[in-house]
């Protein structure tokens, strides 16, 4: 049977596309060329038949970029930048004709969650939009997540529910429902009075409406892990998270691969500085680090203290100042970053991470690279991990810092 793509909701104005040629980009960055038959009635909608089965083996989740005779297709102003793809009548997935490497390129879901790169936000909710002067970042959650961001750094402090701006613990008796965890970043961010729970409904959001994503939190936690799990009850959110009871990694060689997750719907994972929980898994257990605030690039690339020690199969680069100077960040999350990158992987740490990708950078202001950077970066990294063979024992490799 021929395979075909169908896509809807295209409007085009101005151009005859019967057998012209269309290209689309898959999640190695290669062009798929297909042969255009358009049907030119108000239905609106084009049948693309492949150029090969293979080519359509390779198609990714999100379409990103499409092209026609050299011409980039257009969405028509005032209509939707939605449209739908269907793969041999079974409908996929959706996304938005932008260019390739300004959005993040779903990773091959065979690939394990140890085995990609995702693109974090330090202190994803000090931003400009929620208020904050001194930030960390410009947009809100929501908007970070729909930029490519699928790992947030969050800071989370305890308060009773009579007053959110103070820091209160529970005292013996009381009960833990009375009792908040409040993200917070400095004395202004006491002011704006935001909760986990209410960033962990927009991640619930999100993930309703991207049924392929996968999305992280890293927990810098001054909370009480009880009041960390009770919040998650209330945010209903707790069915899509990935519990250490469904998957412990030390006991199966590793993380589940993303097409799990998706498949089991287990699409969050909470990592806790202050040990494992109900929902979490202890982040130091879990995880090595570089060393943060530092962007003197030998510098940063020290092991950060806390992640030195067991054996880890995820491996995070932070690269942001102690200071945030937003006008430094074009350059600091281009240039600079794929010299720590290059730096980290050709040194490592005496040679224990030499050549160990990443499976996480952490960066303020994630939208104010250069070049499609940090995203182009990530996606890089992503297609070098399809592509390379044994990659769970070479570039994604278990690291054991006491080696």
């Amino acid at each position: 049977m021929k395979k075909q793509l169908l896509i809807s909701s295209l409007i085009f104005t101005s151009i005859m596309l019967n057998s012209s040629k269309i290209t689309i980009y898959n999640n190695t960055f290669k062009p798929i060329t297909a042969t255009v038959n358009y049907n030119s009635d108000k239905t609106k909608q084009i049948n693309v038949a492949a150029a090969s089965h293979e080519s359509w083996d390779n198609i990714f989740y999100n379409m990103r970029s499409v092209k026609i005779n050299r011409k980039s297709l257009l969405l028509e102003n005032g209509i939707s930048k939605r449209f739908d793809v269907f793969y041999n009548g079974t409908k996929i997935d959706h996304g938005q004709g932008i260019r390739p490497d300004k959005q993040f390129i779903n990773p091959n879901p065979k690939l394990k969650y140890n085995e990609v790169c995702f693109l974090g936000a330090h202190n994803a909710h000090a931003a400009h939009a929620y208020g904050y002067l001194y930030a960390q970042q410009d947009k809100k959650i929501e908007d970070q997540l729909e930029s490519g961001v699928r790992v947030l750094l969050l800071d989370t402090y305890p308060a009773n529910k009579d007053d959110l701006t103070v820091d209160a613990r529970p005292k013996p008796g009381e009960s833990i429902e009375d009792y908040e965890a409040m993200l917070w970043h400095g004395p202004l961010g006491k002011n704006l009075k935001m909760t986990l729970k209410d960033t962990l409904i927009t991640i619930k959001s999100f993930l309703q409406k991207h049924p392929d994503q996968i999305v992280t939190i890293q927990l810098e936690n001054y909370t009480p892990n009880k009041i960390i799990d009770s919040v998650i009850e209330r945010s209903n959110i707790s069915n899509f998270i990935l519990k250490p009871s469904d998957w412990n990694p030390k006991d199966k060689d590793g993380w589940p691969t993303l097409n799990w997750m998706i498949k089991e719907n287990k699409r969050l994972v909470i990592f806790n500085s202050k040990g494992s929980s109900k929902y979490s898994y202890h982040q130091w257990i879990h995880t090595s680090e570089n060393q943060y605030g530092e962007l003197d690039i030998k510098k940063a690339a020290q092991l950060r203290k806390e992640g030195a020690r067991g054996v880890h199969y995820l491996w995070t680069i932070n690269y942001f100042g102690t200071v945030t100077t937003p006008v430094v960040y074009p350059a600091t999350n281009s240039t600079k970053l794929r010299k720590l990158v290059d730096y980290i992987l050709k040194n490592g740490r005496s040679g224990k991470y030499k050549n160990r990708y990443p499976n996480v950078i952490a960066l303020d202001y994630i939208t104010r690279g250069k070049n499609g950077d940090p995203l182009k970066l990530i996606n890089e990294i992503n297609n070098k991990s399809e592509t390379t063979k044994n990659r769970a024992t070479k570039i994604f490799r278990p690291l054991n810092p006491r080696e």
